[in-house]
């Protein structure tokens, strides 16, 4: 599939029609935009006018862990048909379930990439730049069409991701994961950060740890967390209900929840259990991933259990 220069054009924005307070914000941390480049339908130009205000970075390593794609996955649906505009950088892992997610949950979205437009990079996520463009979504640079991807440009690239956005989203980061530059960025342009919540001293989202505990990141447990930042935002009724995968057992059924009754068992036998513990005995017990991970959400959402040196504990007896 090649993109036809007719239907989707490169244009040279004028500073002149790209959001003040965006501009502001690049001058605050001393590093400003004097040129960008888009690519898009007519219709999706006029994305530009929704930023930063309705934009929500999401942000993250390149080799993200099953459980944080698909609990991305999951957050993203409570967005469905409202007023977001999805923004990343196209990459693998993060980016590109951010992108998926926004096109399948009829959200409008916005690549900003490391290069300029007409070259292919990275090549693993061409056919998602394609289906953006054709879904009405926007692509950004400042470097000239033609120019190539360098290492530096992605770091220079993630301050514009948080500049547009009103707040940035970090899904998965491990100690040294660039999406940690695009939560700086947001931090010093005085725009809120969110954060997943990991299990402490997961090497997987040890970023993640040191944003919550310097407090330079809210903790992102479900869309209603982004109330922090939208706080007249809604929800379709039907999303209010579910934004896990399954349905989150009730007060009643916890007690024969065998996820819950197994924590317990733990609990009492050897003071909690591992994640990945918990995940073997899933496997056994031919119940998956996705069912325990979100309940697990919801139990420490609950307060029916919680976290210590790794562990998930019991509060109280069933």
């Amino acid at each position: 599939m090649s993109l036809k220069q007719s239907e989707y054009k490169i244009k040279k924005i004028p500073l002149h029609q790209i959001p003040r307070s965006v501009l502001k914000s690049l001058e605050h941390i001393q590093k400003p935009l004097k040129t960008l480049y888009a690519q898009g339908s007519q219709e999706a130009f006029q994305l530009l006018k929704k930023l930063p205000t309705h934009g929500l970075a999401v942000v993250g390593t390149r080799k993200a862990s099953f459980r944080s794609k698909e609990f991305l996955k999951f957050q993203l649906k409570g967005l469905r048909n409202s007023n977001f505009v999805i923004v990343s950088g196209l990459a693998r892992g993060i980016d590109e379930i951010a992108h998926q997610s926004a096109l399948e949950n009829n959200l409008p979205t916005i690549a900003f990439l490391g290069s300029g437009h007409n070259v292919i990079y990275p090549r693993e996520t061409f056919d998602l730049k394609i289906k953006i463009l054709q879904n009405n979504g926007l692509l950004l640079t400042e470097y000239s069409p033609g120019e190539n991807a360098k290492k530096f440009h992605f770091i220079e690239r993630n301050r514009l991701i948080a500049a547009f956005s009103q707040a940035t989203l970090v899904a998965e980061a491990p100690i040294q994961s660039g999406a940690l530059h695009t939560a700086r960025w947001a931090w010093e342009m005085d725009h809120d950060c969110y954060a997943f919540p990991g299990f402490p001293e997961d090497p997987l989202l040890l970023g993640n740890q040191k944003l919550l505990e310097n407090n330079k990141a809210i903790p992102f447990w479900s869309v209603k967390s982004l109330w922090k930042t939208w706080p007249n935002l809604k929800f379709e009724p039907s999303q209010q209900l579910n934004l896990f995968p399954h349905n989150t057992p009730s007060t009643k059924t916890q007690k024969t929840d065998p996820v819950l009754k197994f924590i317990h068992e733990k609990t009492y036998q050897n003071h909690g259990v591992s994640f990945e513990d918990l995940y073997d005995w899933g496997i056994k017990n031919n119940i998956s991933k996705e069912i325990i991970f979100s309940k697990i959400h919801h139990y420490l959402n609950e307060k029916s259990i919680y976290l210590n040196n790794g562990l998930l504990i019991a509060i109280q007896a069933l």
